[in-house]
């Protein structure tokens, strides 16, 4: 139950980040082309097509940059990966290195100014 609520979720935040990442593409596009380098053509044609042939490649990549955030797996941790994690945490606990580290930290605390 929890794997398909947790989907559910995923499906929802990709959807509405979607909407408004869609939304506001047609915006920039429509104040880059139409209201900046359609003016610009006539006073300066080549700065204007130099503006749109750039405008449009950097459109371009951030669509397919976009496509591919949003439809490539993130993948999980290695099994190898999140054994040794534990086996090194179980270790630090074995040897008190943890409590050994907080003692440290609230021995320092006491002997700042702030605290004097």
């Amino acid at each position: 139950m929890p794997e398909k609520f947790s989907d559910q979720v995923r499906a929802c935040g990709i959807f509405f980040i979607s909407i408004v990442v869609l939304a506001i593409i047609p915006l920039v596009y429509h104040c880059m082309v139409f209201l900046i380098a359609v003016p610009l053509l006539a006073n300066n044609p080549v700065s204007g097509v130099t503006l749109l042939v750039c405008f449009h490649l950097l459109l371009v990549l951030v669509l397919v940059s976009y496509y591919n955030v949003i439809f490539t797996d993130a993948g999980g941790v290695p099994y190898e990966l999140d054994e040794a994690w534990i086996s090194e945490l179980n270790l630090a606990t074995r040897f008190g290195l943890e409590a050994g580290v907080s003692e440290r930290v609230s021995d320092v605390a006491e002997k700042t100014p702030l605290n004097a």
